[in-house]
C-alpha cells in the first residue's frame, strides 16, 4: 500500500512540475501557437455544423475555406474543439488536451519499462520520457502539439508488440493495443508514423529474433495493417486526392529537408533559444539530446561491454535501443542524406531533427535498464541511486520550462480585436489551398453570394461551411459566384418551380470560388459539400474496420502463444 501510495505521488509530481506553466494567465507563445488555435476553431465551427468527419473548414474570415483536415492530421484539433463547443475556453480546452496527453505519455512509457524490468526502473523512464529536452521544446517552444500527443504514444505500440510475444491471458488485448495506438499517431501526427514504423519493425524483428515464433511476428504485421485500414478515413484521401492541392509546397523551399540536419555538435549540446530552425549549425532553437540522456547512453554502453567481457547473456534490450538511438542520430544528421533522398516519403517529416522525438524514446527505456541493474548491483545504494536517476532530469532541465512570453488568452479568437488583422491569413496553410486557387482574396467585406455577370436579384437563405443556400430572380442570363472554393465533393442543387436537379459548379476566376449559371427564371440554389466515392470507401472502411475490433474485444481469438524468456533483458 505504502509503495502504491509513493508511486501516484511520484506521478504527480512529475507532472505538476512538468504541466507548471500551464498554469499561468494567458497563452504561451511559440513557434506554431498562431495555427494551432486557428485550427481548434475551425474544427469547432465545421463540428458544430454537423460534418465528421472534418475535411472542410473555414476561417478566420468567410471565404477562406480549404480541405485542411482531408491532409492535415486532424486527432489533436477533435478535443479542445470538442470541449469549447461544450462550453470551455479555448485556452484551457486545449491545455486540458495537453495534460491528457502528458498523463498518456507518461503511463505509456511507465507500463512499457515496467513490464520490461519493473516498476522503479519505469519510474525512472517515464520520468526522463517528459523532461528530455526535445520534448519539453514540443510543448513550450515550437507548440508542436500533434507531434507531442503522437510521440506519447509510441510507448504503447512498443508495448503491444512485446505482450504479442509474452502474454498470452491478454494476447487480444494487445492486437487492440498496437492497431488503435498506431491509427491514433497517424491522425495526430504522420512524420511521426513514418519515423516510427521502420523502429517497429525492427523491434518486432528482434523480438521475433529471440523468440523464433513465426506466429507472433505475423500477427505484429497483421495488426499494423488494421491500423492503417482504422485510419483509412484519414490516409486513402490524403494519398487519393493528393492532386487536387499543392503538396509539393510541403516538401519544398523553407520546408526542404535539406536545410534542417543538425550538426553533431548540436546534437551533443546547444544552447536553449526560442528561435527556428535554420540552415547550418546557427539555429535558433536547441538540438540537444539532452546532458543526462548521454550519460545514460555512456553508461548504457559501459555495462554492455562489462557484461559482453563477463560473458552475461543478459542484455539484449540494451542492444536494441542503443542500436535505435544511434539510428535516429544518423537520421538527424546529414550523413543520412542519401537515404532521405533516396526514399521520398521522408520528404515529408520536413526537419531530420525531428528524429529525436525517436532518441527520447531510445534513452528513456535505456534510462530504466541502467538503473534495474545498477539499483541491484548496489543493493547498499538502492535509495540514493533512485532518487538520483528520479530527481536529475526534473533538475537538469527545468529551466526549460520556461516559454519566451506569455501572449493574451484572446490573442487568437476569431472576433478578439487583438487577433492579426494586419494577417487575415494567420494559422492558414496556404499548401492545403485547392489547386486552381490562384489568389486569395481574404477581404471580409465580400458577400457569400454576389452576381458577377447578367442581371438577378440574390438573397442569402442558409450560410454555413459545408450548407449554403440562397434565392434568384433572374432577369437575364447570369453568372453567380459563391465565395467557397471549388474542390471535388461540391455540388448544387437548382429548385426551379417543379424541376430539381443537381449540377457540379466550376469555377473561372483566379480565386478559385465556385460559379452557378442560371438562365431567366426564378431559383432556390443549394451548395453542400459531400463526400466523394473516395473518401465515402475511407469512411467506410474506418467503420468496418472498428467495428470488427469491437467485435474482437467481445469474442476474443483462442490463441495461446508460448512465453518469451524473461531471463534476455
Amino acid at each position: 500500500m505504502i509503495i502504491k501510495f509513493i508511486k501516484i505521488i511520484i506521478f504527480l509530481f512529475s507532472l505538476l512540475v512538468f504541466l507548471w506553466p500551464l498554469t499561468r494567465p494567458g497563452l504561451i507563445a511559440g513557434h506554431d501557437t498562431g495555427a494551432r488555435f486557428v485550427h481548434v476553431q475551425m474544427m469547432a465551427k465545421a463540428l458544430k455544423d454537423g460534418q465528421f468527419p472534418v475535411r472542410w473548414v473555414e476561417g478566420p474570415s468567410k471565404g477562406l475555406s480549404h480541405p485542411l483536415f482531408n491532409y492535415y492530421p486532424p486527432g489533436f484539433y477533435y478535443p479542445p474543439a470538442i470541449l469549447t463547443l461544450l462550453g470551455i475556453g479555448l485556452v484551457p480546452a486545449v491545455y486540458i488536451t495537453i495534460v491528457f496527453f502528458t498523463i498518456i505519455g507518461w503511463l505509456s512509457m511507465y507500463f512499457f519499462v515496467k513490464k520490461l524490468v519493473g516498476a522503479l526502473p519505469a519510474l525512472i523512464s517515464a520520468s526522463l520520457f517528459i523532461f528530455t529536452p526535445y520534448r519539453i521544446s514540443q510543448i513550450y517552444v515550437r507548440a508542436a502539439y500533434g507531434e507531442f500527443l503522437a510521440t506519447a504514444l509510441i510507448p504503447w505500440a512498443f508495448l503491444a508488440v512485446y505482450n504479442l510475444y509474452n502474454d498470452y491471458k491478454r494476447y487480444n488485448r494487445y492486437i487492440l493495443l498496437l492497431a488503435f495506438s498506431l491509427a491514433a499517431i497517424i491522425i495526430l501526427h504522420q512524420p511521426t508514423f513514418i519515423m516510427i514504423l521502420p523502429a517497429l519493425l525492427a523491434w518486432i524483428g528482434y523480438l521475433w529474433i529471440i523468440r523464433a515464433s513465426r506466429k507472433e511476428m505475423l500477427i505484429s504485421f497483421l495488426a499494423i495493417g488494421v491500423a492503417l485500414l482504422l485510419a483509412a478515413s484519414f490516409v486513402i484521401p490524403l494519398i487519393g486526392e493528393s492532386q487536387f492541392i499543392r503538396p509539393v509546397g510541403l516538401s519544398a523551399g523553407y520546408f526542404d529537408f535539406r536545410q534542417h540536419f543538425a550538426a553533431i555538435s548540436q546534437l551533443i549540446y546547444s544552447p536553449w533559444g526560442y528561435g527556428v530552425s535554420q540552415p547550418g549549425p546557427n539555429d535558433g532553437m536547441s538540438f540537444q539530446v539532452g546532458v543526462l540522456n548521454w550519460a545514460i547512453v555512456a553508461g548504457a554502453v559501459g555495462l554492455l561491454l562489462y557484461n559482453l567481457y563477463k560473458n552475461y547473456n543478459r542484455y539484449n534490450y540494451y542492444i536494441f535501443f542503443l542500436f535505435l538511438f544511434l539510428f535516429s542520430l544518423f537520421m538527424s544528421a546529414s550523413a543520412s542524406l542519401p537515404i532521405w533522398e533516396r526514399f521520398s516519403i521522408l520528404s515529408y517529416i520536413q526537419y531530420p531533427w525531428r528524429y529525436l522525438g525517436v532518441s527520447a524514446l531510445a534513452t528513456s527505456v535505456l534510462a530504466g535498464l541502467v538503473f534495474y541493474n545498477l539499483y541491484n548491483r548496489y543493493n547498499h545504494y538502492k535509495n540514493y541511486i533512485f532518487f538520483l536517476f528520479f530527481f536529475l532530469p526534473i533538475l537538469f532541465n527545468l529551466k526549460y520550462l520556461a516559454p519566451a512570453a506569455y501572449l493574451p488568452a484572446d490573442s487568437f479568437t476569431f472576433g478578439s480585436s487583438r487577433f492579426p488583422r494586419s494577417d487575415p491569413m494567420a494559422g492558414l496553410e496556404p499548401s492545403y489551398f485547392p489547386v486552381q486557387v490562384g489568389q486569395i482574396n481574404s477581404d471580409p467585406s465580400i458577400p457569400r453570394f454576389r452576381l458577377v455577370q447578367g442581371k438577378a436579384k440574390i438573397k442569402s437563405l442558409t450560410d454555413k461551411i459545408t450548407f449554403q443556400e440562397f434565392s434568384a430572380q433572374v432577369t437575364t442570363p447570369a453568372i453567380i459566384q459563391i465565395n467557397t472554393h471549388y474542390f471535388p465533393g461540391w455540388q448544387a442543387r437548382i429548385d426551379n418551380g417543379k424541376e430539381v436537379s443537381l449540377v457540379t459548379p466550376g469555377f473561372n476566376n483566379t480565386e478559385g470560388n465556385i460559379e452557378i449559371t442560371l438562365t431567366p427564371g426564378n431559383y432556390k440554389v443549394s451548395l453542400r459539400f459531400t463526400n466523394t466515392p473516395l473518401r465515402r470507401l475511407a469512411n467506410y472502411v474506418s467503420l468496418g474496420t472498428a467495428l470488427g475490433l469491437l467485435i474482437l474485444a467481445i469474442f476474443p481469438m483462442p490463441i495461446q502463444p508460448r512465453r518469451l524468456d524473461e531471463a534476455k533483458l
